[in-house]
Order: C-alpha cells, then structure tokens, then sequence
C-alpha cells in the first residue's frame, strides 16, 4: 500500500531536479523554503513536536486506541455522546486535544471512514497526566509499555 509513496517522492525529486536545472533562479526559493521548513520541524515550541514525551509508544498506542473504542462502544449501545478523558495541557486551549475543535473532528473522522455508524458527541473531561498514566497502567497491566 505505501509503496506509491516512494514513486510519489521520485516522482517530486525528479520534477524538482528538472525545474531548478531549467529556470536557476527557483533554487534560491527552493533553499529558502527547505531551510523555513527544518527550521519548523526542529522548533521546540513547534506543532510539530512530539506528544506526551513522558508516555512511551505503546501508552500512546493505547491512549488513542481507549478513545476509539469508547466512541464504538457508544455507537453500538445507541447512545448520543461519550466522555472521553484525555490529558490536560498547559498549552493555549488544551493543545494538542483542544478543546474547541478536537471534539468536533474526532469522531468525525470515526463516522466520515465508517468505524462508527453515526454522529456522537464527545465531551472532554481533562485530567492530569500522572491519572492518564494511572489509567493506562491499570487497563493494560500485562503489557510492556516499554520502548
């Protein structure tokens, strides 16, 4: 399935190698726009940066993996919202899970690739990090959420 991706990035090389090649000028705008976009990507403070730092891959795994599965166990038992708990952020409006939008898109996704049959309304009950991870250590105690 992913190997598209790799003629795709040929495919770009190429036709980035063939314009630069034919009009010179455009390589400055090329340099430019590749330096503004590793300078994005190594920001600290960027939105890009990696969620949760004090969670492992496979809490992080089972974070997200709860919330779908409390979404379509809400759809199946026909109710019209669930709660979900996800981690309180020091960040404007609750960033990475903000709380005007996250709700929103979320579940939408689950309804818009048919995972969920209909549209639920989820409502976020924000709660320490230290109680996520109190949380994900009580549902998966036989797991190794080592990395």
């Amino acid at each position: 399935v992913y190997n598209i991706f790799f003629y795709y990035i040929l495919l770009v090389s190429f036709l980035i190698v063939y314009i630069i090649k034919n009009i010179p000028k455009l390589f400055i705008l090329y340099l430019c726009s590749l330096i503004i976009i590793f300078s994005e990507i190594v920001n600290p403070n960027s939105e890009y940066r990696e969620l949760y730092p004090e969670l492992s891959f496979y809490q992080k795994k089972h974070l997200y993996d709860s919330w779908i599965d409390q979404i379509k166990q809400a759809d199946n038992t026909n109710e019209t919202s669930v709660t979900i708990q996800v981690p309180k952020s020091n960040e404007a409006y609750n960033w990475p899970h903000n709380i005007v939008s996250f709700a929103y898109w979320f579940p939408e996704t689950l309804y818009n690739h048919h995972i969920i049959h209909k549209r639920i309304k989820v409502i976020l009950e924000l709660v320490e990090m230290n109680e996520i991870i109190k949380i994900i250590n009580k549902s998966r105690k036989s797991a190794d959420f080592t990395d």
